[in-house]
């Protein structure tokens, strides 16, 4: 359960890396916060980000992470095998556009 005020944050990456598109909040517009929550909840949080109109050609990795807005420190992430994660941000979904 995460703890303190925590915000959720969805990062759109370049192929070299580079944040294009980011979108951050707190968890359900802060409908239900995360104090309230219980181990073994499943929170469904959707999020609608936009690209630059002018986002050239190429592969782009989305990735999802939290952050506590008091101290801009992201939460630990690991992956399925309990390692960390690069950056502490969980990759998604990759596309590629044309």
């Amino acid at each position: 359960v995460p703890q303190g005020n925590v915000t959720v944050f969805v990062h759109v990456y370049d192929g070299s890396g580079q944040l294009v598109a980011q979108r951050d909040g707190v968890p359900l517009a802060g409908l239900f916060p995360p104090k309230y929550w219980l181990a073994g909840d499943q929170i469904r949080d959707v999020r609608y980000l936009f690209l630059p109109e002018a986002l050239p050609a190429g592969k782009y990795t989305v990735a999802v992470g939290w952050y506590d807005a008091d101290t801009g420190e992201r939460l630990s992430a690991l992956d399925g095998q309990g390692q960390p994660v690069v950056q502490d941000a969980i990759r998604v979904f990759e596309f590629e556009r044309p």
